[in-house]
């Protein structure tokens, strides 16, 4: 005997919620903790605001449009002044989130300026940027000021479990990250043998003091290495576990990304990893750490935001509205439908070619839903230290020639010219935005964009100096020192760009 429809239903959710939904107070804390990590990362960024993102750094509007096609808000601004005012409503923005004040607008409006910000300074993104990019995107699918936010207070919430497509596509692209990375890390030679780990560490412009001190730990190192690549293996297991196995897993997986902060210069990927991971937490462990009646107080403040808030913004309940909000409804399911399809297939593609797993490249992605992808910067590249890490490692000089004969290392602000190895290879970036940028420099794909790295230097070094100590010539010198747990190779300068500050 069959069972009636509504009935076959409950069974399915029942089975798919535990696994598939999100804790609503899992959700707040994700909003709160992305949050905090846009507005760190836009402090982060704001101090490179000239030379990453004005017409007088080092990728000016022009050269960006005819290499890329992306489009961007942020190439109406060319000035510090008008990206200064967009880094300043970016901000607002992210407040707005991070309160969860007008949520559902908030958080489109967040992914829209974060995807325009990724667009408009590409050379400067890495891992942490696409998961950050992503986790706002499945966000607007999901209603992520169920609780811990003003929105909350207005409606007066206690929303549980959800189960929507947002929290599908959320949870399913931090396990579609762990899963692709693995899998082409099963497929290289160094990860299976136990020395993946030890070769990451051997790369002296990422790694720590800690860092350094464990690659001289060869037991550490295989022990580590092989803790990585079966917690890594087991990460569908976050979906298909429920319940306090499911909590020790994601805590498991937050330990390695703590373990990564402590030990590489990452960015931060760690933190918008153990942020998305958040979502993982089940209600068993929420109702341990804030029970239901907790949070009845609130500030008087943010009663007042939530009462104001609500002023002027209901709808009338008439045919229209309703016809609206569910042509609404239906476009975002949609959307988040579609979207999830490309990134499931997206990342089998990419295993698919990054392995050898197939001899010849496959069109797994049909070209309309790639181009639909691309329009929404869903394609992601979970390469992450595989299939097997870099072995290019090494340190930037670059001497240059005043008018007056002097010789000077132009990147080190005027010291005198050493190719001997820093004390610190890792201390010769500022911070993960320089790192990422002068690593691609160094990259051939990218050596079209030297010529504008070498225009900014001669601008910013000439426009405060005498005649006499400008800055005439230079070369853009790489000491590469291929790396390995066994030891370091003989270090050879390599000449990547000349440049002359009077000729063009």
């Amino acid at each position: 005997m069959s069972l009636p429809a509504g009935r076959r239903w409950q069974r399915v959710r029942a089975l798919l919620e535990p696994r598939l939904g999100v804790d609503a107070r899992a959700l707040g804390a994700v909003r709160i903790g992305l949050g905090v990590l846009l507005l760190a990362d836009l402090a982060m960024r704001a101090t490179h605001l000239r030379a990453h993102y004005t017409d007088a750094g080092v990728l000016p509007r022009w050269a960006l449009l005819t290499e890329r096609s992306e489009l961007s808000i942020h190439l109406a601004a060319g000035s510090v002044e008008l990206v200064g005012a967009l880094f300043a409503v970016q901000a607002l923005v992210a407040v707005a989130f991070l309160v969860g004040y007008r949520t559902r607008v908030a958080s489109v409006l967040a992914w829209l300026l974060w995807a325009s910000l990724h667009a408009r300074m590409p050379l400067v993104l890495n891992g942490g940027d696409t998961l950050l990019r992503l986790v706002l995107f499945w966000a607007m699918f999901a209603p992520m000021g169920a609780r811990f936010s003003v929105d909350a207070l207005r409606t007066g919430g206690r929303e549980g479990r959800v189960l929507s497509i947002g929290t599908v596509g959320l949870l399913c692209q931090v396990v579609l990250m762990y899963a692709a990375n693995v899998a082409m890390k099963h497929d290289g030679d160094v990860w299976l043998r136990g020395d993946g780990l030890a070769y990451a560490m051997s790369l002296e412009q990422f790694t720590t003091p800690l860092g350094d001190a464990l690659a001289g730990m060869p037991g550490v190192m295989v022990a580590l290495n092989w803790a990585i690549v079966v917690l890594w293996t087991a990460a569908p297991l976050l979906i298909l576990l429920t319940w306090w196995p499911r909590a020790a897993l994601a805590a498991s997986f937050v330990g390695a990304h703590l373990g990564m902060f402590l030990t590489m210069h990452l960015g931060l990927f760690p933190f918008v990893a153990v942020v998305a991971l958040t979502a993982f937490v089940p209600p068993v462990v929420w109702d341990r750490l804030i029970p239901e009646d907790t949070g009845r107080w609130t500030p008087s403040w943010a009663r007042t935001v939530a009462e104001r808030g609500s002023v002027g913004l209901s709808f009338a309940d008439d045919d229209v509205a309703r016809h609206a909000r569910r042509g609404v409804r239906l476009t975002a399911l949609a959307v988040a439908v579609t979207s999830l399809v490309f990134v499931g297939l997206w990342n089998v593609q990419l295993v698919d070619d990054r392995t050898s797993y197939s001899t010849e490249h496959r069109d797994i992605v049909p070209q309309p839903l790639d181009r639909w992808g691309e329009t929404l910067q869903l394609p992601q590249y979970w390469t992450m230290f595989a299939p097997d890490p870099l072995r290019d490692d090494g340190w930037y000089v670059m001497p240059g020639t005043l008018t007056n004969g002097t010789q000077v290392d132009v990147y080190r602000g005027g010291a005198p010219v050493s190719f001997d190895k820093p004390a610190d290879v890792s201390a010769q970036y500022d911070d993960a935005r320089s790192r990422k940028y002068m690593m691609n420099l160094w990259q051939r794909s990218y050596s079209d964009y030297r010529l504008y790295y070498g225009q900014y230097h001669c601008r910013e070094w000439n426009d405060d100096r005498d005649r006499g100590a400008r800055l005439e010539t230079f070369r853009i010198v790489y000491v590469l020192e291929q790396t390995g747990p066994d030891g370091d190779e003989p270090p050879e300068q390599r000449t990547i760009w000349r440049h002359d500050c009077f000729g063009g």
